[in-house]
């Protein structure tokens, strides 16, 4: 089984509480398969390979989850976003991503948030 944990601003939101009613679903949909079955029955791509650990993507209809793998092997999700019609990842989505990344390593007792 798979411990999953997501990134958690330094005010004490995690970014699953921020999701639109229309994104929520997927998302759910996804970690449940993730907590299941793990990252086997999805399709992820690396998208940033100079930062270590790399970090990964899913897609799932037109939801991007940024995550990566830590030390410990946990799934660490940092960054989702939504509704991007085009198939390239934004300059300014990989950006957050790695910036949370960078923190959430950095940081983990303040930016990483089991679930």
């Amino acid at each position: 089984m798979e411990q999953i944990f997501v990134y958690r601003t330094s005010g004490g939101k995690n970014i699953l509480s921020n999701l639109s009613n229309e994104v929520k679903p997927i998302v759910l949909t996804v970690l449940e398969g993730i907590l299941k079955d793990g990252l086997e029955n999805f399709t992820t791509r690396p998208i940033d390979k100079k930062i270590t650990p790399t970090l990964y993507e899913i897609k799932k209809k037109d939801v991007r989850i940024f995550y990566y793998r830590g030390l410990d092997n946990t799934i660490n999700i940092v960054y989702i976003t939504e509704h991007k019609q085009k198939n390239k990842t934004e300059k300014t989505d990989k950006k957050t991503a790695v910036d949370r990344e960078k923190r959430m390593l950095k940081n983990p007792l303040i930016h990483r948030e089991h679930i």
